[in-house]
């Protein structure tokens, strides 16, 4: 099965997307009404896994919820190459990520090692990140499935 490089793929459509949209201009004069009116529906515009800054929201699993008071502490950033920045809460680290089709393989996380405040859920978040196995895009979310059944959900966060 061949693997293909998301981000470039991505890029990829978009320029082609972007090449291939008219230029429109403002018409002299209103067009005619014909009692058909169409209206088009807003294209839905998907995050890039790349380039954004995703700050945990809440682990679903087993009927529990799992929430971080300050979902900015618990972040992922994904790079080029391959390449992941893993904040949680006060350790900072990173790892090498693998997507092929929707499947998403996270290597073992190598992190800062300071001891963080009682209430911490680092442990917790970097369980869940050991167990992602798939994952979903959508316009406001990104969405790790776990591979106990369950699921890790993050938007996009200012760093």
């Amino acid at each position: 099965m061949k693997t293909f490089n998301l981000p470039f793929l991505v890029a990829v459509l978009t320029a082609l997307l972007t090449a291939c949209t008219p230029t429109v201009t403002e018409p002299a004069s209103p067009p005619a009404q014909t009692g058909t009116e169409i209206s088009a529906a807003p294209v839905p515009t998907v995050l890039p896994l790349e380039q954004t800054v995703w700050g945990w929201q809440y682990t679903q699993q087993s009927g529990a919820r799992l929430a971080p008071a300050a979902p900015a502490r618990y972040t992922l950033t994904f790079r080029e190459e391959g390449r992941l920045a893993v904040t949680a809460d006060c350790n900072r680290g990173g790892t090498v990520y693998r997507i092929q089709d929707d499947r998403l393989t996270l290597e073992l996380i190598a992190l800062t090692k300071m001891l963080c405040p009682a209430d911490s859920l680092d442990r917790d978040f970097l369980d869940g990140l050991h167990a992602v196995e798939r994952y979903r895009i959508d316009d406001k979310a990104l969405t790790l499935q776990l591979r106990q059944g369950g699921e890790m959900v993050f938007a996009p966060v200012q760093p």
